[in-house]
């Protein structure tokens, strides 16, 4: 029960967050078969929640162990299918802890419950596929082993943000083909089979992500923001922005690479500027009413989820998940506390209903009002 009023809550907050969610691929994902779903890991919880709102079976999924230490908080983790998982790498040398863990990943995957696991094994904010750990390869051979008529699938999953600090940007979660494991399984040794399933999801993530090095992050970045079009889906976007960096020669990359030391990312306003037709400015000034008093009637909760956010965040790749967190919580109360001061002042919700249709209009009226001054 708590997972579907959470699956509900937080997707209705991810649509108002983001301007933009796209998933594709949702019909590569096997139906009652024993399924991995295996992701990159570029934020903290974006992943997991987008996969759990836009799917239509419970999703489990992997999350630090130290995080169930706390009763209230593992009563919520239970509740949404969370997973501990306990790393060497943060503290933890229980090898029975893991092997519960390994031993509770197997239970879902043989009885066709999604498990998705981060195959790189930690977050990082970039959109490269980084190295990847040896642990889903395990499970996924632990599962085979244990259960010889059974076969298990990888499905990869590639996330990419656009923007991803910012408030109403792009998100796109591409979900590839399904890649049955037990053909992968060698005969000559346990170390054989780990290395070749590990090989095979990475080249099945790969075909998910943009392929670029570490250093060409930067202009890559920019080369997304430089094709946004209006109407243009974020997945062209970021594959137009990879040919367009591969077509690069090697000393246009390296003059490039010791340019860029940042971007603007408010280059995809100036980009989407330039393609502003009469029809956008005859609703800058149509909605300008409303949806000022959207933005001025929702000031409060927007302001103390940025501040709260900015205050607890550490690290960069909380900063997503966190400011979903707190956006759903200041937002719900405050329309409880206006809904309790129109019920005794007069009488009825009218008042709530109405705010809540300006707030709306807002959102999209603010993306474009950006747009437009950024011309």
């Amino acid at each position: 029960m708590v997972y579907y009023i959470m699956r509900l809550l937080v997707r209705v907050t991810l649509q108002l967050y983001y301007r933009n969610v796209e998933i594709t691929g949702t019909e590569n994902v096997p139906q009652n078969e024993s399924v991995i779903f295996v992701g990159n890991h570029p934020s903290a919880f974006m992943e997991p929640i987008l996969l759990a709102c836009w799917t239509r079976r419970p999703l489990h999924f992997m999350i630090r162990g130290d995080m169930w230490n706390n009763k209230g908080m593992a009563f919520l983790l239970n509740g949404i299918h969370g997973v501990p998982v306990y790393r060497k790498s943060e503290g933890y040398t229980s090898a029975d802890a893991n092997k519960r863990t390994f031993d509770r990943c197997v239970e879902l995957i043989v009885s066709n419950k999604l498990l998705l696991i981060f195959a790189e094994g930690s977050h990082q904010l970039v959109r490269r596929l980084r190295s990847l750990k040896k642990g889903t390869a395990r499970i996924a051979l632990q599962a085979m082993d244990e259960n010889p008529e059974k076969e298990v699938y990888i499905v990869p999953i590639g996330a990419i943000f656009n923007a991803p600090l910012l408030l109403r940007r792009d998100v796109h979660i591409s979900i590839g083909k399904a890649v049955p494991l037990r053909a992968h399984i060698s005969s000559e040794s346990r170390a054989i089979s780990l290395n070749q399933i590990t090989n095979v999801i990475k080249d099945a993530l790969s075909a998910e992500l943009p392929s670029l090095e570490s250093e060409e992050e930067l202009i890559y970045e920019q080369f997304i923001y430089e094709e946004a079009a209006f109407g243009k889906p974020f997945q062209q976007q970021w594959r137009d922005a990879e040919k367009k960096l591969h077509a690069l020669s090697k000393n246009e990359k390296k003059d490039l690479i010791e340019k860029t030391k940042s971007v603007d990312t408010n280059l995809q306003n100036q980009t989407l500027a330039k393609s502003l037709h009469s029809g956008h400015w005859l609703l800058l000034v149509v909605l300008a009413i409303p949806a000022w008093i959207g933005k001025v009637l929702h000031f409060i909760p927007i302001a103390l989820s940025e501040r709260v956010t900015q205050s607890i965040v550490k690290k960069k790749e909380f900063y997503s998940s966190l400011r979903v967190a707190t956006l759903l919580v200041f937002v719900l109360l405050w329309y409880v506390l206006l809904s309790i001061l129109s019920l005794i002042i007069i009488g009825n919700l009218w008042p709530i209903i109405a705010i809540l249709i300006v707030g709306l209009i807002s959102l999209p009226y603010f993306d474009l009002w950006r747009i437009a001054r950024a011309r």
